[in-house]
């Protein structure tokens, strides 16, 4: 058995990881706003309600089920993995029409979460002797600006910047780090953002035009791409990963 926690499990790609992960007999704890209830037969599940847009007391909360998931799943874990996830596309539009606030929070899910998350994640199982795996959701925006997306575009370059300096930090430990792009995927983000306006999103309507034309890429699909990378992590090789390398 592996052990994976996944924030932003409870929709899209992370509800696809869960759902994947707990089929093939893995630990699965879910950090998500809403809590999630399992629907699979594996009872080595458990979900953590917590906005990632304010860190206060997750650590506490995790410390706590990770006690509870060793306590009734005394197996010996092969390998333990941390999937980042969670992320806002909001706000979008000039920068000049954008809140403060909102601003701040896209930072901080998008970008000072995933960093948190992982300094946890590495602290409490720096004595693991199996493999760990830190995986960090990218993106297309990570590579290149897209009108109005600076902050997401902004927040996903910066996490796989933080992902590749991680790395060579890791190097001489049983540890891989992964900035993964899924692609673009039909989920509630994609069809979030065929809602916007031109005045908003001056490419929505390239958005829209991929999801007539069938281009958008099934989230459980993707989610089978990135397990089985992680299903063999001493064969990792890199650091920056593309679905488009498994089609």
């Amino acid at each position: 058995m592996d052990l994976f926690i996944i924030s932003g499990g409870s929709r899209g790609f992370g509800e696809a990881l869960t759902k994947l992960a707990l089929d093939q007999d893995h630990g699965v704890i879910a950090i998500s706003r809403y809590e999630i209830q399992n629907t699979s037969s594996n009872l080595a599940f458990y979900s953590i309600s917590h906005d990632l847009s304010d860190f206060t007391g997750l650590t506490e909360k995790l410390e706590k089920t990770l006690h509870l998931f060793e306590t009734h799943h005394p197996f010996d874990l092969q390998s333990v993995h941390l999937i980042n996830n969670a992320a806002l596309i909001e706000p979008v539009g000039p920068l000049v029409n954008l809140e403060p606030e909102a601003i701040q929070k896209s930072i901080r899910v998008n970008l000072e979460s995933p960093i948190l998350l992982t300094q946890f994640f590495l602290q409490h199982f720096n004595h693991f002797e199996g493999w760990k795996t830190v995986t960090n959701i990218s993106s297309g925006a990570a590579f290149r600006p897209i009108p109005s997306w600076e902050l997401y575009c902004s927040t996903k370059a910066g996490l796989k910047m933080f992902s590749e300096n991680l790395d060579l930090d890791l190097m001489d430990q049983k540890a891989k780090v992964i900035s993964f792009s899924p692609g673009i995927m039909d989920t509630s983000m994609q069809k979030h953002i065929r809602s916007l306006s031109p005045s908003q999103f001056p490419r929505v309507v390239d958005f829209q035009k991929m999801k007539e034309e069938h281009q958008l890429r099934n989230p459980q699909t993707v989610a089978s791409c990135l397990l089985q990378l992680l299903s063999l992590p001493e064969q990792i090789g890199k650091v920056v990963y593309d679905v488009q390398e498994f089609d």
